[in-house]
């Protein structure tokens, strides 16, 4: 009896059934932020991120954290609250390095606070959002620390930090479990 009730849970565990969501979604890619390089160990080998997936009913929101190719949390929460948050922010695409570009060019011009930052190391990370008819792909090194930085300069980078923010604000509500 003990050695089934084990092999149960096993199965119960690498399923995700306790979680109530599965372990290799189907769903639909909502949004991803993921690491691809580091700055000292090259090309990331084993998947490392956050993964949010639109599952096929639309009801219910699955994320997932992925830590060296294995998933070490997963949440599941209600969609249309947050589908309306995400909706309210209205991102649009866009080219992240010529924004970055013009931000240097009217800071050069003086209509902009001059301030630049600059990272020695980190990580290159690619951050993903398809929700209707917006598929962006961003990838570059230092990711959240340049969206921070740059976001009071740029509405499109504010806009973009804001879906980062939701995102972390979800995930966070869930792991402490206090709802959202």
């Amino acid at each position: 009896m003990m050695r089934a009730t084990l092999l149960l849970l096993s199965v119960l565990m690498t399923t995700g059934c306790t979680t109530g969501i599965s372990s290799k979604p189907s769903e639909k890619l909502l949004f991803s932020i993921r690491m691809t390089k580091t700055a000292f160990g090259g090309a990331v080998k084993n998947d490392t991120g956050f993964y949010f997936y639109l599952e096929d009913s639309g009801n219910k929101i699955a994320g997932y954290q992925m830590t060296q190719g294995k998933r070490t949390n997963a949440i599941s929460f209600d969609a249309a609250e947050f589908r309306r948050q995400i909706e309210q922010i209205a991102f649009e695409p866009f080219d992240f390095d010529a924004e970055i570009t013009r931000i240097f060019s009217d800071a050069r011009r003086g209509s902009s606070k001059g301030d630049i930052l600059l990272v020695s190391d980190g990580a290159e990370y690619e951050i993903r959002f398809v929700y209707g008819p917006v598929d962006y792909t961003l990838k570059t090194w230092n990711a959240v620390s340049y969206i921070d930085w740059y976001a009071p300069r740029s509405p499109k980078i504010a806009k973009l930090k804001a879906l980062l923010d939701c995102f972390e604000l979800q995930f966070g509500r869930a792991k402490f479990e206090l709802g959202g």
